[in-house]
């Protein structure tokens, strides 16, 4: 009786952790295998066969297809240059040059609350170079001159993907070397 009483506790002890653990990681969106590149974050190998269980299933839940290193790389942005969260109530300045690719998406998609609709992108046809073959992006709520990237005023957050294809990055370039964009905050409304 008694080894029955322990192997039922232990069972729905392990259970609860192992269900807890794979709630928390897919709710907060934590992955493994990370590459940090200044203040941006890559998974060069989420879009792999040979990717974790838990990316896999964090994509499957959320609806989304992630490159594979033979399609590209795919830098993730969540915070400025200070370290605070990205908001739509601010206005930013994205600068730099963008690693070398043949073409590229910068994409801004509300988190919370998520609203899909709301999602706005820029790509490397859509943008006005400067002379330094960099570039200068105003992302925020209000129209902007030169190369801008819409937010709502009413997200509370939001994430910019930066989706390079067919770089050399994703084939094992990402290295301190690497200095993909700079995101600054200008001013809150």
């Amino acid at each position: 009786m008694r080894f029955a009483l322990s192997f039922i506790i232990v069972s729905l002890t392990a259970a609860a952790l192992g269900i807890g653990s794979a709630f928390v990681t897919l709710e907060r969106g934590l992955q493994f295998n990370t590459v940090d590149v200044g203040l941006w974050e890559a998974w060069p190998v989420a879009g792999e066969p040979t990717a974790d269980p838990y990316s896999k299933a964090l994509f499957a839940r959320i609806g989304s297809v992630w490159m594979s290193s033979t399609e590209g790389l795919a830098l993730v942005a969540r915070t400025d240059t200070e370290g605070a969260g990205l908001t739509g109530q601010c206005r930013y300045r994205i600068s730099g040059v963008v690693p070398r690719g043949r073409l590229w998406t910068l994409t801004a998609t509300a988190t919370e609350p998520r609203q899909p609709e709301l999602d706005s992108y820029l790509t490397s046809d859509d943008v006005i170079w400067d002379e330094d073959q960099s570039l200068t992006v105003t992302i925020s709520a209000r129209v902007f001159p030169g190369n801008w990237l819409p937010v709502s005023e009413e997200t509370n957050r939001f994430e910019l993907v930066l989706r390079i294809y067919d770089t050399p990055l994703a084939s094992g370039g990402l290295d301190d070397t690497v200095r993909p964009p700079v995101i600054e905050r200008e001013v809150c409304l």
